[in-house]
This record gives structure tokens, sequence and C-alpha cells, in this order.
């Protein structure tokens, strides 16, 4: 198997994954706090509120990487959506490959 068509596959799943983790990281990071006076105490608690919008934003920013990467890959064609070489884009296209 073409090691390079494994890099690319590799990076097409991990970037999602990377941008859940920095978002989730930023968003840790960047988290509110909340007061509340309960019965004459007051109480502070954390809100995930910042670690849900920066797990959201990363997944949504890494998904877009990946379809980029996707893309951009010269095994792919955007006409049909099938990888040329899998043997299922059969229109007799020349540019499609053997398959075709």
């Amino acid at each position: 198997m073409d090691q390079s068509g494994r890099r690319h596959e590799g990076r097409v799943v991990a970037a999602p994954l990377l941008g859940l983790g920095l978002g989730t990281a930023i968003g840790a990071a960047a988290h509110t706090t909340q007061t509340t006076n309960f019965a004459g105490t007051t109480m502070t608690t954390s809100t995930p509120k910042g670690i849900a919008i920066g797990s959201a934003v990363g997944l949504v920013a890494g998904s877009v990487v990946s379809l980029v990467l996707l893309a951009r890959s010269h095994h792919f064609y955007m006409g049909n959506g099938f990888r040329t070489g899998d043997g299922l884009a059969a229109s007799g296209d020349p540019r499609l490959g053997s398959d075709g």
C-alpha cells in the first residue's frame, strides 16, 4: 500500500480530533465562573460553557481542515465524490483512471 496515502488518510482523520482537543483546552482556559448567593453564603462554581463552545468551534475548524485536505487529494474526483481506483466510477471518462 502507498505510504503517502496512509499519511494523508491519517491527517484527514486527525484534523478534527486535534481541533477538538485544542478547542477544549482553549475553552477550559477561558471558561468563566458563576457566583451565586445562597442563604447568605456566596458560592462560586465554574461553568462548562466555555469548554462546550471551544470544543464545538475546534471540531468544526478541524472538520473544515479535513475536508480541504480531502478535496485537495489527487485521488478524489469531486464530480461524483468517488475516489478514482475504487472501481465505483465507471462513467468511461479517461480522467478517472483505468476504472472508467
